[in-house]
């Protein structure tokens, strides 16, 4: 009777970058970075930005307040990659706009209803916040107008091929899509700076923005 060898038992190698399945420093880096934008967005979302301090940020994340300033050198530095984070997720919410099917009213319901959600989802609210609170801060400004850049650059061309067919000129169309959009940051806004309007209020609202944007795409210039 011939003898088979018995193979031995194959061991899974570890991940690239671990030993022994334990974390690489790079990897716990990344999760205490992470971390502490978690605790800066609960922070900003409890209280306004000005009482918000990295003792808070670093309690937040059950990190030191040293460690924190391993990652981020100051409050600036925290909130600005708090804000490049939100508009980066606000940019992927408003992609796909453009892929909205239906008639003329419905695609302009749909992306109102749709842009309004993006904008006041607690990130985008914080981002907000943050943009008013630090307005008169040069440095800080120049530097969120150029991660918002992109959101707008977005908006504008999801929005220009949602309503291509639209029966007006494209200043017409241009113009629509600031007038959505000035509204609904309004809104945001608005909400920040004074109680937020009921449910009822709040729709009202964007019942009367949509029928004002559909009236800028239906009829052409006077």
């Amino acid at each position: 009777m011939s003898y088979t060898p018995q193979k031995s038992p194959v061991r899974a190698r570890p991940p690239e970058g671990r030993a022994g399945g334990r974390r690489t420093q790079a990897e716990r880096s990344r999760t205490t970075r992470a971390a502490l934008i978690r605790a800066a967005l609960e922070c900003l979302q409890r209280s306004s930005y000005g009482s918000t301090t990295l003792t808070d940020v670093a309690a937040a994340a059950g990190v030191t307040k040293g460690a924190l300033q391993h990652h981020f050198e100051d409050k600036q530095d925290l909130m600005l990659t708090v804000v490049g984070q939100s508009w980066r997720e606000l940019v992927e919410g408003l992609r796909g706009i453009s892929e909205i099917r239906g008639s003329l009213e419905d695609r302009v319901n749909a992306a109102i209803d749709h842009i309004w959600e993006c904008y006041s989802v607690p990130a985008s609210r914080v981002a907000f916040e943050i943009v008013l609170a630090t307005r008169d801060q040069p440095e800080f400004r120049a530097e969120q107008d150029r991660l918002y850049l992109e959101v707008a650059e977005t908006l504008d061309q999801e929005w220009s091929r949602l309503f291509a067919d639209a029966p007006v000129d494209e200043d017409r169309v241009r113009g629509s899509r600031r007038q959505a959009r000035a509204t609904l940051q309004g809104l945001v806004v608005q909400a920040e700076l004074s109680p937020a309007p009921s449910g009822d209020e709040l729709q009202q609202d964007l019942a009367l923005l949509k029928e004002s944007i559909l009236r800028l795409l239906t009829r052409g210039s006077d």
